[in-house]
């Protein structure tokens, strides 16, 4: 069975760019549907650290999670220290102001209204 995985889809090297598909669970109404990483490290169990241009992804994938991109797009240099979820990753990417709009809303329904506690 890993051999048949193995061969359908083989290993990707360090450094190479890949497309990651955003479950519709974690991403907005709109955030991208797919995100460009790097690979920045395979583990002993064939897991991959991914790498965007925002930072390092928090979560190892498995080499079915993604696919290969055409080109290489981002280099490993690229990618910051900081760690961040595929979540915040693609709203990043899509420059969308959705997270923006509910603080505003917020700040808008307690002027309007005293007694009412903002939501968090």
């Amino acid at each position: 069975m890993i051999a048949l995985s193995n061969s359908k889809l083989p290993p990707i090297d360090v450094g190479r760019t890949v497309i990651l598909r955003v479950p519709d669970v974690d991403r907005g109404r709109l955030a991208l549907r797919n995100v460009l990483a790097v690979v920045l490290n395979i583990n002993d169990s064939g897991l991959y650290q991914l790498g965007t241009k925002d930072g390092t992804l928090q979560s190892l994938y498995c080499r079915n999670e993604f696919t290969l991109a055409d080109s290489d797009f981002i280099d490993i240099s690229s990618v910051p220290s900081t760690s961040v979820s595929l979540r915040s990753t693609s709203r990043l990417a899509s420059g969308s102001k959705q997270a923006l709009y509910s603080v505003i809303a917020n700040d808008i329904a307690s002027t309007k209204n005293p007694h009412v506690e903002p939501r968090q």
